[in-house]
């Protein structure tokens, strides 16, 4: 907030003094290199984005944390994974169930029936997509 005041062409010393901060504060956290703590989170995040890209765009935090703990080897809680996810606006497909006859947005639609002819008493498989005309595949 301070390097924002400060570029809006506002003095240090009257932007820590508003903000209720020491100017000594104010530098000595400026000088201070960045903690493993945050370095770890930054490189986190770059894993989590790795692994949610890898997939399409369908994990969710739950199958991203199991890609990185056993496809990786990488140990992480899964509350750091919902959180880093969570900042970086990145979310997986939800898991529940469309109701019949939806498909996502984007999705190809794909209608599947089984149907018995008279002639002979063998199933086939009709498929359709998009409307589009049928093909039969013998079962």
């Amino acid at each position: 907030m301070i390097d924002f005041l400060t570029a809006q062409g506002t003095d240090v010393r009257h932007a820590c003094r508003t903000l209720g901060v020491s100017e000594s504060g104010y530098y000595a956290w400026k000088d201070r290199p960045t903690s493993p703590r945050e370095l770890r989170r930054i490189w986190l995040a770059g894993e989590i984005v790795d692994v949610h890209k890898a997939s399409g765009g369908t994990y969710c935090a739950m199958r991203v944390r199991a890609e990185l703990i056993y496809g990786r080897g990488i140990y992480v809680g899964h509350n750091a994974v919902e959180l880093i996810m969570r900042q970086l606006g990145i979310k997986g497909l939800p898991t529940r169930r469309l109701p019949r006859g939806a498909a996502w947005p984007g999705s190809p639609r794909w209608t599947w029936c089984v149907a018995t002819f008279r002639r002979q008493d063998v199933p086939f498989v009709v498929e359709l997509r998009d409307g589009g005309p049928g093909v039969m595949v013998r079962r």
